[in-house]
């Protein structure tokens, strides 16, 4: 029982090589999907400098499966390895708040020996369904060591009052490709990713090609200050809301200490008042007391009483 995969040049047929699983029940196969590209990486005998490839087809018969594939041949180096090639650390490129391209990877999808295929849920070595995917334009919000902090861009229009979705302006990507402005683009602020800086890429010039300093969009000072003052609501409300439950929580028992205070000044009062009516007893038994000859103190008065 075996499954095998095939890859082959999507233009001419060119077989690039097989992939055989003996005693393997599932593979995992990149989600070829219409609507958006899809690359994976992978290197064949018969295109030694080729490592990016566009999946342009996915068929499968029983336990057979067969790629077609498309080289990339004006890929880019991340900014990892374009940083080690410059003799510089990560961080001189990647920059707050300049704009780049950012591989989060692909979906996958299941594919078994008996022809059957679905979505990856169980193999977390891959992307799971919910996660971001695919290559996307994203701006840098901080980077430390081989990682940075990115704000995901999408073209998927989201509601105007929505604040956790940043319109960014036309103009924070004038120097770039047109693709970058061919639909308005929004910050999605509540979805930061800490991402290798081996996933992050320029972005292509408005010429088409990838500029010398590698990265050189910077989104408008506009854009900045929206993205930073959202930030600063959308984190510190949390830290609202504690401190209004904590102010709640001081004030009731601020009112509790009242309370407690008052039952105690009634409680003195009370007493004030007994010890008074006790002295008024006292001073009149007294005085029948010494009318009748029955003593000169209240002890020996209260004894006759016995």
């Amino acid at each position: 029982m075996s499954l095998t995969v095939s890859f082959f040049v999507f233009e001419d047929g060119l077989h690039l090589g097989t992939v055989q699983r003996d005693n393997i029940l599932e593979v995992l196969i990149p989600k070829y999907n219409k609507s958006h590209n899809v690359f994976m990486s992978k290197k064949f005998h018969s295109y030694p400098d080729v490592v990016q490839w566009k999946v342009e087809y996915v068929f499968q018969y029983q336990s057979v499966i067969n790629i077609f594939l498309k080289p990339v041949t004006d890929q880019p180096l991340s900014i990892a390895m374009y940083a080690r090639t410059q003799s510089k650390k990560e961080s001189f490129y990647l920059r707050p708040f300049y704009v780049v391209d950012v591989d989060f990877g692909f979906h996958s999808m299941v594919y078994d020996v008996g022809g059957e295929k679905g979505d990856n849920h169980n193999y977390s070595s891959t992307l799971l369904p919910g996660e971001l995917y695919k290559r996307r334009p994203c701006i840098i919000l901080r980077a430390e060591g081989k990682a940075a902090q990115v704000i995901p861009l999408t073209t998927q229009r989201k509601s105007e009052s929505d604040p956790k979705s940043i319109a960014i302006s036309e103009e924070s990507f004038d120097k770039l490709f047109f693709r970058y402005r061919e639909k308005k683009s929004s910050a999605l602020i509540h979805m930061i990713q800490t991402v290798s800086s081996s996933r992050i890429f320029p972005p292509k010039s408005i010429n088409g090609s990838y500029s010398r300093s590698y990265i050189e969009q910077k989104i408008t000072k506009e854009d900045q200050d929206k993205i930073e003052l959202a930030l600063a609501e959308l984190h510190s409300k949390k830290a609202i809301t504690e401190r209004e439950i904590l102010s709640r929580q001081v004030d009731d028992e601020r009112k509790q200490k009242f309370k407690v205070l008052a039952v105690n000044e009634k409680l003195k009062e009370d007493i004030l008042i007994k010890n008074q009516q006790v002295d008024d007893l006292t001073g009149k038994l007294l005085k029948i007391g010494q009318y009748l000859d029955l003593g000169n103190d209240i002890d020996e008065i209260m004894n006759n009483f016995k």
